[in-house]
């Protein structure tokens, strides 16, 4: 990491259940109570730079929207945080993000990059443009779609970043 110049940000959410007899403010999901905090944790330092505390229906996505976004600064998120309309804005702002990519993402591929060293874990890195209707117009730029298969898991990543 130290290697990296940039401001390097993680976003996740953790749900705390909660009885809805004694918390009627904080719905979740299935009739239960739950509230939702939302970090962003600056990885320079493992300090969080943004806590958010929502109720528990309250979709990760959304808090994209709250963020103040620093150009330069990569976020990493995972797939929860896929809302191609907050992403672009951050694209259009100077940031990048990392997000893992959801399986049913409609897709065109425009370039592969067949320079990869496989023993890496690398197996595909691609220049890639939206399919779908509403999400093509939500992020009209490229995409970079980068798989990795983690050996030790047993398990193939796919992650989508800016270009």
């Amino acid at each position: 990491m130290s290697n990296v110049r940039n401001e390097v940000f993680a976003l996740d959410s953790t749900t705390i259940s909660l009885s809805l007899k004694l918390f009627t403010w904080a719905p979740g999901k299935y009739s239960r109570g739950a509230i939702k905090i939302h970090t962003l944790l600056d990885l320079r330092g493992n300090i969080p730079s943004f806590i958010h505390v929502t109720d528990g229906k309250y979709h990760d996505s959304n808090i994209l929207d709250e963020l103040l976004v620093s150009p330069g600064a990569i976020y990493i998120m995972d797939k929860a945080y896929i809302d191609f309309a907050a992403l672009h804005n951050m694209n259009e702002s100077g940031a990048f993000f990392i997000s893992r990519a959801k399986t049913t993402m409609n897709y065109k591929v425009i370039e592969s990059n067949f320079n990869i060293d496989p023993t890496s874990g690398l197996r595909s890195d691609k220049t890639i443009i939206l399919n779908g209707y509403k999400s093509s117009k939500l992020y009209p730029e490229q995409l970079r779609l980068v798989e990795y298969y983690d050996e030790d898991k047993d398990i193939l990543l796919s992650c989508q970043t800016t270009t």
